[in-house]
């Protein structure tokens, strides 16, 4: 028993710590490398993702941090109980070459450790799983604010122009009303030039008559002058 438990001991004092240290190295590690892998993800992914209503997504994010902290919470738990367990291991391994009879004790706290490990191990996945759903949630959120961006610059753009057309329709409707203006202006300028010419043909006429009585008046004169002469 005394050469089985060296082994055991070791294997049981370096397992969980460099367990635990890799899986905490990886679960930061993992957090910069994600972000590339969740990319290509979004890609193939993008039209159902970006379809989620922002409240949604964030709400699933709080619910991801908190899975996340409490995950942390029960490694450090699962951590210090294992400490605890190795350190009782220890203790019973020092009496047992005095008490053969801690065998089965031990057998059993070394059982009880195998679990926890198994235990640490599977929170451990979970938490890197958690912190990968936590990172898609995040770049979703961050997509979906840059649509909201996008869309809020085009509504700008809509309404620049919707003012820009408001501004010509005004200035289409400014000239249609001087046009208006100034064909009734040329209008009137016409019937005036009919009305002058009515009144020149009327005073040429005129003109003629005068003409025409004018030298009937000395015709007259002319016969009454004859006529007085011939008398004398």
């Amino acid at each position: 028993m005394s050469r089985v438990l060296p082994v055991i001991c070791s294997s049981f004092c370096v397992s969980p710590k460099n367990v635990l240290k890799s899986q905490r190295d990886y679960s930061y590690s993992y957090l910069g490398d994600n972000c590339a892998y969740a990319t290509s993800d979004i890609e193939q992914k993008g039209s159902v993702r970006q379809e989620q209503p922002r409240t949604q997504i964030k709400t699933q994010v709080i619910v991801k941090e908190a899975d996340h902290t409490f995950c942390e919470q029960r490694i450090a738990e699962q951590q210090k109980e294992i400490d605890l367990w190795r350190k009782k291991y220890l203790e019973l391994q020092a009496e047992l070459d005095r008490n053969t009879s801690y065998e089965e004790t031990i057998q059993q706290l070394q059982d009880r450790v195998e679990i926890l490990i198994g235990e640490n191990k599977k929170l451990n996945q979970s938490l890197k799983q958690k912190i990968g759903d936590l990172d898609q949630a995040r770049i979703s959120i961050n997509e979906l604010e840059q649509h909201i961006r996008t869309q809020k610059n085009q509504n700008e753009e809509i309404q620049r122009l919707q003012k820009q057309l408001d501004q010509s329709k005004k200035q289409v409707n400014e000239w249609k009303n001087r046009f208006v203006t100034i064909e009734k202006q040329i209008s009137t300028i016409t019937n005036t030039d009919m009305k002058t010419s009515e009144l020149e043909q009327k005073i040429s006429k005129l003109q003629q008559d005068l003409s025409n009585w004018k030298e009937r008046c000395l015709r007259a004169e002319k016969e009454k002058k004859d006529l007085e002469d011939c008398k004398q």
